[in-house]
């Protein structure tokens, strides 16, 4: 598995350095402070090696002790080892995610058991009926073979799990064109609020309160149609789920028609009593030990479940703790790092709450549809050992971590915004931290049918996409983007090619320089207003921002200037400019 260290670890790491080299050089003569220094590199260099988390948290808080080092250097230093001790709790949980999949990997391990007792089953049952009736044992073949009315027989069992098939798909159409309706129905009233308070823009005074309540109006009808959306999108993932378990279950009963007709015609010319007793002997202790294995099979899940969600909680424990330390550093210098990491260390504990459980519910469901599907062959009573219903209180903590991270953020955006020289890369990274906890608290609410909660959290997070649009493709080409607004059957579109962006945008700068008077007044004016879009879809771009500041700025001179002062003479549109850099190359 490869691990990508978080770019927040890089950011912090750099950070570290030239604050622990900052409060060094206050004092030179100062013994302890050089020492505290140069252990301090030491210690970030062998992680730069390494790449060990642990390790260098772990030597870094033993450098603090013993230094007693304070102020901005210690503050950076325990800022450090905290974000270390996060890495490595990521990593844990990564490692804890495997676990997640062995769990899934057990109740599929479950299911074949199932189905091989329930091959043995009724296989036994067709051989006892024909040691029962030895004498006619073609008669009792063809009557398991049966006939569609017979529910006891392959067939009617057959057309049982075909009519149950037809049911689930007809109930997944109608939950799809309920979907539809209710989806169609929320935008066509957006539509008609949109129009509403568009024409109270333009409407006499009058009437423009009147429009923009019938506007505002139709917008509140969406709440219904939202919930009836959720609603049959949530039914719809559980009649997946049914046919995930249907469909392969009718493939088996076919195959198992399929086998014993062919058996019949073996009955028909040969038949062995001797040799079914024997059959029946061995299937009676087959059965007896997959029974056994089911059991035990249940037992070693719940335990495994047990242990997991051991685990979760450990590293939890261990993020609350990590918490902690962030909150105990003071010095406003840190205030952006130190929030960030907040948010970081929120986010995370509510993702690692949140998959507790998505774990505990997905698995208690699966588990509840396989026993019901096999509940013919198992012991009378036997029920699923986890809830398929999720955990309302782990839901609302894990909520409640996921508001704590988006506070954070804000106060991380909030005290870089103070900063001068701000990286637009750094604040968006930022901002897109807080778009997905607050996406996350969303899909919580949804599962617990706190309807209500979601609603008022998608208007937060609509808010907060707009927001993200500012950054261009900083934020619209980001993995963050395509799963907020694409979801996971995006097909990513390929790199922007700068150069033939480029080419494209200085075509249109190149009549203005054509132009006199008062047409080349109003020319310049729609270009200055075009070059703030432009900045704006593609900020920092090394090859189109330099192009747009050279045209900025002689415009900008050219209307104190005057326009009629004098003609421009005509220009190429592969002379409107020089490369923004010789050897820049296109993305």
């Amino acid at each position: 598995m490869r691990i990508v260290k978080p770019m927040w670890i890089q950011i912090v790491f750099a950070c570290v350095v030239s604050a622990c080299l900052f409060g060094c050089s206050e004092d030179p003569n100062d013994k302890a402070a050089r020492q505290f220094q140069q252990q301090t590199s030491e210690t970030l260099d062998n992680f730069a090696k390494n790449r060990d988390p642990q390790a260098t948290s772990e030597q870094l808080e033993k450098t603090l002790s013993r230094s007693r080092a304070g102020g901005l250097s210690g503050d950076s230093a325990s800022l450090v080892a905290a974000d270390m001790r996060l890495a490595k709790m990521q990593l844990n949980w990564t490692d804890l995610q495997v676990q997640t999949s062995q769990l899934s990997k057990a109740i599929g391990t479950l299911n074949q058991t199932l189905e091989r007792l329930a091959d043995n089953t009724a296989q036994n049952q067709r051989i006892q009926g024909l040691l029962a009736l030895s004498d006619a044992e073609i008669v009792e073949t063809e009557r398991w073979i049966g006939s569609d009315p017979n529910a006891q027989s392959l067939k009617g069992q057959l057309a049982e799990a075909q009519a149950k098939e037809k049911q689930l798909l007809e109930k997944k159409t109608a939950l799809q064109q309920n979907y539809q309706k209710a989806r169609d129905t929320m935008l066509d009233l957006d539509a008609q609020a949109d129009q509403k308070l568009r024409q109270a823009q333009t409407a006499a005074i009058d009437k423009q309160a009147e429009l923009e309540k019938a506007g505002f109006d139709l917008k509140s009808q969406k709440k219904e149609y939202y919930i009836k959306a959720q609603q049959s999108e949530n039914a719809l993932a559980e009649v997946s789920s049914d046919l995930e378990i249907v469909q392969p279950h009718l493939k088996r009963l076919q195959d198992n028609l399929r086998q014993t007709e062919e058996k019949l015609q073996g009955l028909k010319t040969s038949s062995s009593r001797d040799n079914l007793q024997k059959q029946r002997q061995e299937l009676d202790a087959e059965i007896r030990q997959q029974k056994d294995n089911v059991k035990q099979q249940l037992d070693r899940l719940v335990a495994q479940l047990t242990q997991h969600n051991k685990n979760t909680d450990e590293i939890i424990n261990s993020v609350n703790e990590i918490i902690e330390k962030y909150q105990r550093v003071s010095s406003r210098q840190l205030e952006p790092n130190v929030s960030m990491s907040l948010g970081q260390a929120y986010a995370l504990a509510g993702a690692i709450t949140a998959a507790k459980v998505y774990t505990a519910s997905d698995l208690g469901l699966r588990l509840e549809g396989i026993l019901r599907t096999y509940e013919t062959v198992l012991a009378e009573g036997l029920s699923s050992p986890i809830a398929s219903k999720p955990d309302i209180e782990m839901t609302k903590k894990a909520i409640a971590y996921f508001d704590q991270a988006a506070q954070f953020y804000q106060q991380a955006a909030s005290a870089a915004g103070q900063l001068r020289d701000v990286d637009q890369k750094a604040t968006c990274a930022v901002l897109k931290g807080q778009l997905l906890v607050v996406k996350s608290k969303i899909r919580l609410a949804d599962r617990i049918e706190d309807f209500e909660t979601a609603e008022k959290t998608q208007l937060e997070l609509d808010k907060l996409v707009e927001k993200a649009k500012e950054y261009g493709p900083l934020f619209s080409q980001s993995a963050t983007a395509i799963l907020l607004t694409k979801g996971i059957d995006f097909i990513p579109m390929l790199p922007v090619d700068s150069t033939m962006v480029l080419e494209g945008i200085k075509k249109d700068f190149v009549n203005w320089r054509k132009l006199r008077t008062t047409a080349a007044e109003a020319e310049v004016e729609r270009l200055l207003t075009r070059i703030q879009e432009l900045r704006k879809e593609y900020p920092g771009d090394e090859q189109i921002t330099p192009f747009l500041d050279q045209e900025q700025q002689a415009m900008e001179q050219a209307k104190a200037k005057g326009f009629a002062e004098e003609e421009a003479a005509p220009m190429d549109a592969n002379e409107a400019a020089p490369p923004a850099d010789a050897n820049s190359v296109g993305v």
